[in-house]
């Protein structure tokens, strides 16, 4: 249920602007984070935060504004893209 808070403050923060934006996905973070502790899975709550936030620095660094970054990173957020990698990641460096 958490988990869902966190994906619906996500989504929000995609149409949001200024700093509705910046709490929303903040919010969102700490949902996940929250929810991957409960659930016992904190290290890839983490990770996929890591990876959103990294994303967002790269895209800024790459002249992409900085709330357009968020959005792109919050809707690969919703889309399950951070987490498909942990996955995919996941597989590749146990063999399977």
């Amino acid at each position: 249920m958490i988990n869902d808070v966190g994906t619906v403050m996500r989504a929000g923060s995609i149409i949001a602007t200024g700093g509705v934006a910046s709490v929303l996905s903040n919010g969102s973070m700490t949902a996940s984070i929250l929810s991957g502790y409960l659930k016992g899975d904190l290290p890839k709550a983490a990770t996929s935060n890591a990876l959103s936030t990294g994303f967002e620095h790269y895209a800024v660094s790459r002249g992409m504004s900085a709330s357009d970054a968020l959005k792109v990173s919050n809707a690969f957020g919703v889309a399950g893209v951070w987490d498909t990698l942990i996955d995919k990641a996941s597989e590749v460096f146990k063999g399977n």
